[in-house]
């Protein structure tokens, strides 16, 4: 059997993903070539390397990727659903800054800073109140820093646990 065919058979009795193949292919060809320098002959090389259906299964055992566990799923839900919600507040918040604040300005002359400070209280059915809010709160940002920060512990978590 030729080095190639060889090397082929392991790799296709593996049956792990190609990013792996190509690396066990590199370790596979120099393993080959340190017996070829130590005076082996290309059959006594792969004989004692073993048959390639044997090997093939001894490194899919040995690199087959683990299952996560229930742990590091439940911390890739928490990330995913922190990410999103750390997106999904931002995107509110710079739409309603950029075409919202367009159109307050645009119609009334107030900044949106002005326009949610103002509000009107009343209708049709008796006088008309105006009452004068705080304006926007500095806690939105405090928000999106502890969802950026759950999010970062997260990822953190599972980089952690994946590397064990």
């Amino acid at each position: 059997m030729k080095k190639e065919e060889y090397i082929r058979a392991v790799l296709r009795a593996s049956g792990l993903p190609r990013s792996v193949r190509r690396r066990l292919r590199a370790d596979l060809e120099s393993d080959l070539a340190a017996r070829l320098e130590q005076g082996e002959t290309m059959e006594q090389a792969i004989a004692a390397m073993g048959p390639a259906d044997r090997l093939g299964a001894e490194l899919r055992e040995a690199w087959a990727p683990r299952p996560r566990s229930r742990r590091e799923k439940g911390v890739l839900i928490a990330a995913l659903v922190l990410a999103l919600l750390l997106a999904g507040s931002l995107l509110w918040y710079f739409a309603q800054q950029s075409v919202l604040g367009f159109w307050v300005r645009a119609l009334t002359g107030h900044t949106v800073g002005n326009a949610a400070s103002v509000g009107v209280i009343g209708g049709a059915d008796g006088p008309t109140a105006i009452f004068v809010s705080g304006g926007f709160s500095p806690l939105l940002i405090g928000g999106w820093l502890l969802l950026a920060a759950g999010l970062a512990a997260c990822l953190l978590l599972y980089r952690r646990w994946r590397s064990r």
